[in-house]
């Protein structure tokens, strides 16, 4: 009965030793670059219950799946495969968690991480240009877990969260990417965008404010803001804010120029009576001319001073086209000149922006109509030839 014992003893050390000897083994594999039974040995230890609760054994795994990974021989990457980067991830964590705080191969597993980080990034890359969303987007997720205080993983699991049409994980990440005062132009717009596609008009105005206060001179932002503001009925409150912004900053051209967008908006609503119409087309005329002086380069205070005269000039015309018989021949003629006269003063602003810019199609496809309806045939047909141009 003791020999039997003793040879179970016996048995059991030498099993034990055995899969201690499987980690040293793959350790000696690793350093002679033969990743192949580098891997066959881990793997056996790391499925083995004596070996397998053991840091040693994990943070090996790590570093072999990390080489198979990034190594440059085709078949030690192919025998790794895809998910190489995440095995070497997972066997990393796996040591931390064996490990006693501060254990040797803890700080060794952390070490690991830290350079298994760029790579879990480019590999991550690589997987979304194969259009492998999912992996690329796990990834990302590890890599962000790696070093939660860098911006570059949550900008990529963003990007691939938003591909995956995850849009509320990607909403998430943005908002994250906020907390980490990585505040760009490019983040405000994402979000806005989500907010708007559920048609959320109060969590827009509240990411377009928070962009607003981060970019006060950026006039896509003012835009929306005053979209958003006309669109929750806020009209009022959008107007007074400008017109405050305006006394504290008279030169400011951009908020003249929005001031000017909110009478135009309003101009445009449906239901405006015709009287209201002309005084806020009035209105917004003048701050327009307000905004090309504080900066004559202004081309949308250009382009759109012309609109206004533009519109009220198509506008007339439409009156025309629905009159009947009678009533063109009695007041036809009248209501041709006014518009007319609109055509004419829509000129010199749409020249002006045509100056600062040549190439915009709605410019020269305007400029066409205004210079045919008044007579201009070889300027129509220059900006005709322009318009074509630039359509081909």
């Amino acid at each position: 009965m003791k020999k039997v014992m003793i040879l179970c003893f016996f048995l059991a050390g030498n099993m034990a030793i055995a899969q201690n000897s499987a980690v040293t083994n793959a350790i000696f594999y690793q350093n002679d670059g033969l990743l192949d039974k580098a891997k066959e040995k881990i793997d056996q230890a790391a499925a083995h219950p004596k070996s397998m609760e053991k840091a040693k054994t994990w943070v090996t795994r790590g570093n072999i799946y990390a080489d198979l990974m990034v190594n440059p021989l085709e078949n030690y990457k192919q025998l790794g495969g895809d998910s190489a980067g995440l095995v070497a991830y997972d066997s990393y964590r796996k040591a931390i968690e064996l490990d006693k705080e501060g254990g040797s191969y803890a700080q060794q597993a952390e070490e690991g991480l830290q350079n298994l980080w760029g790579n879990l990034l480019n590999q991550a890359f690589e997987f979304y240009n194969n259009k492998d969303y999912a992996t690329a987007l796990n990834m990302s997720q590890k890599a962000m877990e790696i070093k939660p205080e860098d911006t570059t993983a949550v900008i990529y699991a963003a990007a691939f969260a938003e591909t995956k049409e995850d849009f509320d994980l990607a909403e998430s990440y943005y908002n994250k990417l906020l907390e980490m005062d990585y505040n760009k132009p490019d983040v405000y717009q994402r979000l806005l965008y989500y907010a708007q596609q559920r048609d959320d008009n109060d969590k827009a105005l509240e990411y377009v404010q928070q962009a607003r206060a981060q970019y006060p001179d950026d006039k896509n932002f003012m835009l929306e803001e005053l979209n958003l503001y006309f669109k929750t009925g806020r009209t009022a409150e959008a107007r007074t804010k400008l017109e405050d912004a305006i006394k504290a900053d008279p030169s400011n051209s951009a908020l003249h120029f929005n001031l000017a967008a909110l009478y135009d908006q309003e101009a445009s609503a449906e239901g405006t009576s015709d009287d209201k119409k002309k005084e806020l087309r009035e209105k917004a005329i003048s701050s327009y001319k307000s905004a090309l002086e504080s900066d004559p380069s202004n081309y949308d205070a250009a382009f759109n001073l012309g609109a206004v005269y533009y519109n009220s000039a198509a506008e007339i015309l439409k009156k025309t086209n629905e009159m009947d018989l009678a009533t063109y021949r009695k007041e036809g003629k009248k209501y041709e000149d006014q518009a007319k006269e609109y055509f004419k003063m829509a000129v010199e602003p749409f020249e002006k922006a045509y100056a600062l810019k040549s190439d915009d199609p709605s410019l020269l496809g305007s400029m066409r109509t205004v210079y045919a309806q008044l007579g201009m045939k070889e300027k129509a047909d220059k900006m005709d030839a322009e318009f074509q141009k630039l359509s081909q």
